[in-house]
């Protein structure tokens, strides 16, 4: 499995000039400057679905995705691709990290503290949603 949080990664411009996202290998895309400041906000109860209101669109292999509310866009690919569709649906963090534990060689310890990153950061991008309120 690749390493799913990285900061050695090329940087791609929102076009706003504001911030950037981070692309990583692995395919997940998250701000730089975020994921090094950010507390763990979700648990491995929380159970999270992607916001349907995110529109997305296929481009070769990777996922491109265009929050309407803030205007920022983001590509996934991979791993993340496939964490993006397994949350189609509401899913709990933790039945999560086993389907990936179980596809990925990847130690239980490690794939949980690196997809909990990535989805906080899914989270700060107002790209998941939380149906039973345990972020916080």
């Amino acid at each position: 499995m690749p390493v799913i949080a990285s900061t050695n990664s090329n940087t791609i411009r929102d076009g706003t000039a504001r911030r950037g996202a981070v692309c990583h290998r692995s395919g997940y895309a998250i701000l730089q400057w975020r994921f090094l400041v950010k507390v763990h906000m979700l648990t491995l109860n929380s159970i999270i679905q992607r916001n349907s209101e995110v529109l997305v669109a296929e481009a070769a292999q990777d996922l491109i995705m265009v929050n309407i509310a803030s205007g920022y866009y983001y590509g996934l690919s991979d791993v993340a691709r496939k964490i993006w569709e397994a949350i189609e649906r509401p899913k709990r963090v933790s039945n999560l990290i086993d389907d990936l534990t179980a596809n990925y060689n990847v130690s239980s310890s490690l794939c949980e503290e690196q997809t909990l990153a990535f989805l906080n950061a899914l989270l700060d991008e107002g790209l998941l949603q939380v149906e039973d309120g345990s972020a916080g």
